[in-house]
């Protein structure tokens, strides 16, 4: 009786703390001894093992296609502008930055260094690095023109 209990409250789908309490309190307050208890267990455990395949032999497999079979990025939202998307098409651009620590050698200049040391050699050639970086496939440039520790490209009194 016990098995068809334990049978019912697990493979009927009838399961829930009542179910499982009323059915533990049914063997507590049975008067078993060892040997039946072995033989319900062993039973019971038997039962567990072999009815998930009972009950997978009813499911039946759904034939499915995929929803994107070509697996096409879907849409994100928001949707670039379309002059972002120019932009981003500009991804190799020349960034000129030349300053007075082409002359000191640091990277980051101070605004302290001595005047005298910006010295070229020769007028800079903006047409030779407007031909180099055409020849590597660049698009365009930014030259720095003003840079964070006073410099500047044109003669000014006040840096």
């Amino acid at each position: 009786m016990l098995i068809a209990v334990f049978f019912f409250f697990f493979v009927s789908g009838e399961i829930c703390i009542d179910n499982f309490s009323y059915f533990f309190d049914l063997i507590l307050l049975t008067n078993l001894n060892q040997n039946k208890m072995k033989k319900l267990f062993t039973s019971l455990f038997l039962l567990g093992m072999i009815a998930p395949f009972g009950a997978s032999a009813q499911l039946q497999l759904k034939a499915e296609a995929p929803a994107n079979p070509d697996n096409e990025p879907i849409e994100v939202h928001p949707v670039p502008h379309p002059r972002q998307l120019k932009w981003q098409e500009t991804e190799f651009y020349a960034f000129y930055h030349y300053g007075m620590n082409t002359y000191t050698g640091l990277e980051w200049g101070n605004g302290d260094e001595n005047p005298t040391r910006f010295a070229p050699t020769a007028a800079p050639n903006p047409r030779q690095w407007l031909e180099v970086a055409k020849a590597a496939g660049m698009r365009g440039g930014i030259a720095v023109v003003k840079h964070h520790d006073g410099f500047c490209q044109w003669p000014t009194s006040t840096t």
